[in-house]
């Protein structure tokens, strides 16, 4: 009796269009191989470097760098904010968190993104560079983000924010990391947040779901470089103890009363079973949800490859959805 093929039995690559493919070769042997972390991120500012080099400049946006001044012991942090020419005032705002598997990456890796989100949808951007794990583990990536949140509503007078309307976002860990601070505000109930905008969220520290398992291509985000981004964020014996929701908000058993939220993710992600998951269950909890699976593409390649059809369709619903996210709040 024939039975439908599992998509475990086709190797990955078929999976993807001629283009996908070939976007493949632009990837540095190595670039997810997270044994040696200051070498993965040596690589990933090349590929950076060289995918801004063919990048089209944003106009219209005006950038300025602040210092947020931290409690305590912690250092200050840049929160690089991107402000569309002519914006009227008081403006929404995302506070947007910068992927890299908690270990790789900074603000300027987003530029481009950022740019775009904000001339696009028509609110400032504002983009914190915390601090990376393994060197500052969970929870201080958390609370920096926590900080960069807490200074855009105390700023908010001075700097024409529109208290109403201030979100949360990010992609790939920094998506997970908005997931955790919207969790954090609602429960420390200091500040409301508006919306949350998850692009690619990594949101489970536990063993990823079956999609995962199909993904083996040591060029793109797959099982073992995930394994060694959570041990990074969370400790070698992450999977032994009990972790905090905060850190890995797949584990928050209640998902209610957190703001209105936009997800997306390509077919191929590693991400993609626990994404649908905590879709699912945000639902459930009655959060006002929209939710958008693209048919192509994998971790990542919406930046990697930005002409491909799939590419600027994630863009422009990306962009259209946080305006709409910013226009409706209560």
């Amino acid at each position: 009796m024939k039975t439908d093929r599992d998509i475990s039995d086709v190797p990955f690559e078929t999976r993807l269009d001629d283009a996908h493919r070939q976007s493949l070769e632009l990837i540095p042997a190595g670039l997810v191989d997270l044994s040696q972390i200051d070498e993965t991120r040596k690589l990933t500012e090349q590929l950076m470097l060289a995918a801004a080099s063919r990048q089209t400049e944003v106009k219209g946006v005006v950038i300025e760098d602040c210092t947020i001044r931290a409690a305590g012991d912690r250092p200050a942090l840049l929160l690089r904010l991107y402000i569309p020419d002519g914006l009227k005032r008081p403006a929404p705002v995302l506070l947007y968190i910068h992927g890299g598997g908690f270990v790789v990456g900074n603000v300027w890796h987003f530029d481009m993104q950022c740019k775009q989100l904000s001339l696009g949808s028509e609110l400032i951007v504002a983009s914190v560079e915390y601090r990376r794990a393994p060197e500052h583990p969970y929870p201080a990536p958390i609370e920096d983000s926590y900080a960069a949140l807490g200074w855009l509503f105390e700023a908010a007078a001075e700097r024409g924010f529109d208290v109403r309307r201030i979100g949360v976002g990010g992609t790939s860990a920094g998506a997970g990391l908005a997931a955790g601070v919207s969790l954090l505000a609602r429960d420390r109930a200091k500040y409301r947040i508006a919306f949350q905008f998850l692009e690619a969220p990594m949101l489970d520290h536990r063993k990823p779901g079956p999609t995962s398992r199909t993904i083996e291509d040591s060029r793109v985000w797959n099982q073992a470089a995930n394994e060694a981004a959570w041990a990074a964020y969370l400790g070698a014996d992450h999977l032994n103890r009990e972790i905090a929701v905060y850190a890995s908000p797949s584990l928050e058993t209640n998902l209610s009363r957190l703001p209105s939220t936009y997800i997306c993710i390509s077919a191929h992600d590693l991400f993609l079973d626990e994404t649908f998951d905590y879709a699912q269950r945000l639902l459930r909890a009655g959060v006002s949800v929209q939710f958008h699976v693209y048919e192509m593409g994998f971790h990542g390649s919406p930046r990697l490859l930005p002409a491909a059809p799939v590419s600027a369709r994630w863009r422009t619903d990306s962009i259209n959805a946080l305006k709409r996210l910013a226009e409706t709040y209560s």
